[in-house]
Order: structure tokens, then sequence, then C-alpha cells
């Protein structure tokens, strides 16, 4: 009888033990876990639109139909109805299975993300909605591009451009979308793969990238192949992925306003009624752009004690750019592998591929300097040192 006592209290014990654990692995009290475990998980801010699935409004989660995401409305999350170009306030209660839905979040685990804005468009099946983060900006042409898309946006001369903050739209103007906004856009699609917007919606700062740490500080060691730098007064290895948003800040200069001065100016006047100097962020970089002995503003998540991820890298003062690095085709005319310099049929460079150049073939696929031979027609990026020398950061092999 004891024997049997005690084994019912073992037995307890385990299903309690069970019944604590369960606890602490509901999906919304994940979302305010340990700060560690979040930064083990590749995360950051996500945007999507696609066809619910299935709704659980009591966890208010979402999945949907070819996604493999699950998705969990905060508490907070702001939800709106698109229809007939308007917008109006609704509840999580108003998603139904089948809606179309713009998500805007982020993803803390694998394969949940946690939103903080839903939008409903009732007026589905039309493909004139977009949502999306701005990648390059042509104000001649009013045109934008998006990260990770292959859309192209032209506003139309009458589009509404406004952005939102503090609950309300406030209108603005094409020059003052900046890279790496999050917009939404209605208009029509057009055969030439256009679309063309009659509005076009930069949301608030909730669409801001996410870090946990920031600094200012000085390239020290650069891997073009592997995707990392490292810099002068911190320990950890920094990685770039394929959603860092790399670019400069530069001034352009605008003329002054000709609407009888509707347009308030946002930088400072030039003094000689030419225009206003602004600082603009559309100078788009990628990592062979930078070089060591260059100064960056990093944002970046802690992966671990020796690893950050980078979520945006500014380059400063990269007003030339252009002039810093050197793009251009040509015919190798000699290869030495072990001292890891090539040169060049008509050229005079003196090209030193460093150690972490990325060096790839035809089709993409990853090279070693061996792999290089003269008489290969090669595109080359690098940087120009003291005379004929130029450091070689990325060498491809092409078709002339």
């Amino acid at each position: 009888m004891k024997t049997n006592y005690a084994l019912l209290l073992l037995i307890g014990a385990v299903i309690l033990s069970a019944m604590m654990i369960g606890c602490n692995t509901n999906p919304i009290d994940s979302a305010t876990g340990s700060r560690a475990i979040l930064n083990a998980v590749a995360g950051g801010p996500v945007q999507f639109s696609a066809r619910v699935a299935t709704m659980d409004q009591a966890q208010r989660m979402l999945t949907f139909a070819g996604r493999p995401d699950t998705v969990i409305a905060n508490q907070n999350c702001e939800i709106i109805k698109l229809q007939n170009g308007s917008e109006t306030p609704a509840q999580f209660g108003d998603i139904k299975c089948g809606d179309s839905l713009q998500v805007f979040g982020e993803r803390r685990q694998e394969k949940s993300v946690y939103a903080y804005r839903l939008r409903i468009c009732t007026d589905s099946g039309n493909g004139n909605q977009f949502a999306g983060r701005v990648r390059t900006m042509d104000r001649n042409q009013n045109m934008l591009t998006f990260m990770g898309k292959s859309d192209t946006i032209i506003a139309n001369p009458n589009c509404q451009i406004v952005r939102w903050q503090n609950g309300g739209e406030a209108p603005m103007l094409f020059w003052q979308i900046k890279f790496g906004d999050s917009v939404e856009v209605t208009g029509e699609r057009h055969q030439n793969g256009y679309m063309y917007a009659n509005k076009i919606k930069i949301c608030g700062d909730k669409s801001g990238c996410q870090y946990d740490v920031a600094f200012r500080d000085t390239i020290v060691a650069i891997d073009y192949a592997n995707g990392t730098f490292s810099v002068k007064n911190r320990t950890e290895t920094i990685i770039v992925d394929s959603a860092t948003m790399i670019y400069g800040v530069i001034v352009r200069v605008f003329e002054p306003p000709t609407d009888g001065g509707a347009r308030e100016p946002q930088g400072a006047g030039l003094g000689d009624g030419t225009g206003y100097r602004y600082q603009v962020k559309d100078t788009v970089l990628s990592l062979t752009d930078l070089a060591v002995g260059d100064v960056l503003v990093v944002r970046a998540k802690v992966i671990d004690a020796n690893t950050l991820l980078a979520v945006s890298i500014i380059l400063t003062g990269c007003n030339n750019i252009e002039k810093k690095c050197i793009e251009f085709s040509a015919t190798l005319a000699s290869v030495d592998v072990e001292a890891r310099i090539v040169t060049f049929d008509g050229l005079a460079y003196i090209g030193a591929v460093c150690n972490g150049a990325k060096l790839t073939g035809l089709d993409g696929e990853t090279l070693t300097l061996a792999d290089f031979g003269a008489g290969e027609f090669v595109a080359v990026k690098g940087f120009p040192l003291e005379g004929d020398t130029l450091k070689i950061c990325q060498m491809t092999k092409t078709t002339p």
C-alpha cells in the first residue's frame, strides 16, 4: 500500500512538472521571453500579403494559404479594413477565412510573426494593393523599387502621398520618401509590368528596424566572401545577410518651391536662392562597396557573445562613393596565385586580390583564385590604392 502511495506521488509530480512547462510555451508569453533565446533565432521586420487559411480568435492567431508563417496579433495591433479605397478601423473578429490580408510585424521565432498592423483588403483579387520597404528611388521619374520584390512603382502626377502618424494621415511629397521606408501602395498594374500609384502611404515609426545595439566605428577587417566584418572597438564578428540595409547619407540639392511657398523646406537654405540642402538616405550600397578604414554607423542584433547580425549599416562621408569603388570588365593577362596578384590586358592596374574577396564563376558558384587563368574575361570591383595598385574585393568570370 505504501509502495502504491509513493508511486502515485511520483506520477503526480511528473504531471505537475509537465503542466508548468506547458504554461511557459504559450505563444503569446514567448514573445516577451529571454532576449538570449530571441536573439538566437533569425528575426526582423516582416511584410507580406496573403489569404487567411485559419484563425484562432482566442489566441489572436492566423495562418495563411501557401505560407508557413503563423501570425499572432499583438494586443495593441492596429487593424484596419480597406474598402473602395477608404480605410476604416476594424476588430480582429472582423477577419474571415479567405480574406486577403496585409501583415506588418516582427519575426521572433522561425515561423512566428508578431503583427503590429493588419490590413483587411475587401477589394481582394484586383491585385491593386502592394506593401514593401523602399530600396531605390528615382525622383525624376517618381519611381520606387522594393527590397526582395520585383515590383516597380510609378507615382501618377496626381498621386496622393501621405505619412501615417499620430493615428492620422499627413500629406507629404514624393521626394520626402526615404530609403528603407515601409509603404503601402494603391494603384493599377499595367502590361508593361509597372504599377501606377494613385496613393502611397508611408507607415509610422513602428515599421523601423528593431535592433539591440548601435555604435559608430571603423572597419579593421572584412570578408566579402562570407559576408562578415569587424571593427576597431568591438570584439564581435558582424554578419551581413540579405536583409541588412546598407546605405549612405548624402547631401542632395533641391530647387526652391515654385508653388508660392506651400512646400516647407526641411533643410538649410544655400543662401544664394538656388536651392535647399537636405540629408537623404538614398545611396544603396552592398558589402563590396565597403572597405577597411571606412567609418560606419551600425545597428545590430545580438546573436551571441561573439556575433552580431547587422540590421542596418550607414557609411559616413559617402558623397564621393562613386569615386571610391572602381568597377570594370577586362581580360586577365596574368594570375599569380601565391602572391594573389593579377594583371589585365590593356590596363595598368596591378590587382591585389584580398583574402576575403568574393570570387565567383559564370553560374555564380564560389571559386578560389586558382580557378582563374590568363585569357579569361572577368568583371572586377575594387578600391584604388597608391600608384596603380587596385585592391580587389570581387571578381567574377563573365563573357565579353
